[in-house]
C-alpha cells in the first residue's frame, strides 16, 4: 500500500513538470521589470500612486512558473494570484511552491528576516461557468470590484480562446470586460499571444 502511494506521488510530480507555452520568462523579463511599468516617480521628480507592494493575477497559469520567477526576480511584487481551469495542475504547481518555501526556510531558518519571496496562491477559475469552484470569493472579486490588480499577465490563453469552437468572440469580450473591470487606475494588462494583428482594442 505504502508503494502504491509512493507511485501515485511520484506520477503526479512528473505529470506537474513545469512547462512554458510561447515563451519564457527571460524573454519576458523586460516587459515585467515593474520599475519601468511601475515608477515610483514621474518625469518631475514627484510621487506616482505605485508606491506601494504590487498585486499581480494571473490568468491561465498551466504550469508555468511565470509567478515564481515574478516574485523571486522583483522585490515590489508582493503577490501573485495563479488561476487555471485545471484543479490537477493547479495543485501540482502548489505543492511544488510550498516544497521550495519548505527548503528556504530549512536553510535558512523559518525566522529569517529575509522571507523566501512574497505571496503565491493558487485558485480555480473557469470564465464558462458561473459556478466557481475551489475559488473563495475571487469571482465575487470580479462582480463587486472588492481586490484590484497592478498587473495581469495572459501568455497565450487569449490563443487558447481564439481556438475555441464555442462562442470564442463573446467569451473574449467577456473575459477581457472581467480584466479590465479588476485594474487598479493605471494598472497594466500583459497579453503575450501567437498571432500577430491586434485582438483587443482599448476603449
Amino acid at each position: 500500500m505504502e508503494k502504491e502511494q509512493k507511485s501515485e506521488e511520484e506520477n503526479l510530480n512528473e505529470l506537474h513538470v513545469p512547462f512554458e507555452w510561447l515563451t519564457n520568462f527571460s524573454t519576458l523579463t523586460p516587459h515585467l521589470n515593474p520599475s519601468k511599468l511601475f515608477p515610483t516617480e514621474n518625469d518631475d521628480g514627484c510621487e506616482t500612486i505605485h508606491l506601494h507592494q504590487l498585486q499581480v493575477l494571473h490568468i491561465g497559469c498551466g504550469s508555468s512558473t511565470l509567478g515564481e520567477m515574478l516574485l523571486q526576480t522583483f522585490d515590489r511584487y508582493h503577490h501573485v494570484i495563479n488561476v487555471d481551469v485545471d484543479i490537477e495542475t493547479l495543485l501540482g504547481m502548489k505543492k511544488r511552491w510550498l516544497t521550495l518555501v519548505e527548503k528556504w526556510n530549512q536553510v535558512n531558518g523559518s525566522s529569517s528576516d529575509k522571507p523566501y519571496t512574497g505571496q503565491l496562491s493558487f485558485a480555480y477559475m473557469d470564465f464558462q461557468s458561473k459556478h466557481q469552484k475551489h475559488v473563495k470569493g475571487l469571482d465575487d472579486v470580479f462582480e463587486s470590484n472588492s481586490q484590484k490588480f497592478d498587473l495581469i499577465l495572459d501568455k497565450s490563453t487569449l490563443d487558447c480562446l481564439l481556438c475555441s469552437d464555442d462562442g470564442a468572440a463573446g467569451l473574449i469580450c467577456k473575459v477581457h470586460q472581467h480584466l479590465k473591470i479588476a485594474l487598479v487606475p493605471l494598472g497594466v494588462l500583459n497579453i503575450s499571444q501567437l498571432r500577430e494583428e491586434l485582438i483587443l482594442q482599448q476603449k
